[in-house]
């Protein structure tokens, strides 16, 4: 056979293999995500509707003076999910972790100047309306941590103790409603006495 014929071949039998993952091909490398929460919806929310959530706020933040001041150029990536209805807290606990899985490590070969993001779950607007409300949960993940981390495989205990290992890559905040359901209650061991 023909050298070019059979890497045609296996060219397009790689395609058609790939028709059954995320997506047909890689998309194209760009410096920076989109600074617009509607196109961040229309890329993640696809992959956010099985666990019942949505993206309803996301900007790009430039965090090296310190601070958390929105910018067109910074590299970090703030995203906020909240679900489609009534969840209990239990609910919201499962999703961490599967959450976080949408994000790792696509979100970083996809922009290559991002350096870290943070994906928060929020209350029900019933629970707070505020604009901008305090999360129910937030995991946040540096560049580094990608090649660390065995993303494919994590669950909520192994998020807990990524932030453990490596807190400078890794870090995960729950809500005190969230700390004191029994399971979360187990990764953290016992609350420590105050002096």
């Amino acid at each position: 056979m023909d050298r070019r014929i059979l890497a045609a071949a296996t060219l397009i039998s790689a395609l058609v293999a790939s028709c059954g993952g995320r997506t047909l091909e890689a998309p194209p490398e760009e410096p920076y995500p989109p600074n617009d929460v509607a196109e961040l919806a229309r890329i993640f929310n696809p992959e956010l509707e099985p666990l019942g959530l949505r993206l309803v706020r996301g900007r790009l933040i430039d965090r090296s003076q310190g601070g958390y001041q929105p910018s067109d150029t910074g590299t970090h990536l703030a995203l906020y999910a909240e679900p489609f209805g009534t969840v209990s807290a239990e609910r919201y606990v499962s999703n961490i972790a599967p959450l976080t899985k949408v994000f790792v490590p696509e979100i970083f070969d996809r922009w290559s100047r991002l350096e870290s993001f943070d994906i928060c779950q929020e209350p029900l607007p019933f629970v707070n309306d505020d604009s901008e409300p305090p999360p129910v949960s937030q995991v946040t993940v540096h560049r580094p941590a990608v090649s660390q981390v065995a993303w494919d495989r994590l669950d909520l205990a192994g998020l807990v103790q990524a932030s453990r290992e490596r807190p400078k890559q890794v870090g995960v905040i729950l809500s005190p409603v969230l700390r004191r359901l029994p399971r979360v209650r187990a990764l953290y061991g016992p609350p420590t006495p105050s002096v």
